[in-house]
């Protein structure tokens, strides 16, 4: 995604069903962004991040990709995620958090099945 052209065209935002969006060049021209017009942009942005992330892990497991190679990057999340000793903010907090629920989960739901 060309995240420089989203910023360009921040002018011709729009406001839908309480969302920010602006003009993107894929689908149906418009992409929800990370930012809401009402309080809970935190569990939106988190629940975007988490979908986001296990549709990502799930293609990827249909792939051919085995839990292990899922657990490796869990491991190394964990230790991304302790490593904050000059702050991430709290967006990518809420992102770090997501990524990692994500992982645990299809992790898990990996090896029920």
């Amino acid at each position: 995604m060309d995240y420089t052209k989203n910023l360009l065209n921040f002018h011709k935002k729009k406001e839908i069903h309480g969302k920010l969006v602006l003009p993107c060049p894929y689908e149906n021209g418009y992409t929800i962004t990370i930012m809401a017009m009402n309080s809970n942009w935190r569990e939106d942005k988190y629940t975007q991040i988490f979908n986001e992330e296990l549709y990502a892990l799930e293609n990827r497991l249909k792939a051919g990709a085995a839990v292990t190679e899922l657990e490796a990057v869990l491991r190394h999340l964990y230790i991304l995620d302790g490593s904050d000793w000059i702050g991430r903010g709290e967006v990518q907090e809420i992102t770090m958090a997501a990524t990692i629920a994500a992982y645990e989960c299809c992790i898990a739901s990996a090896k029920e099945h």
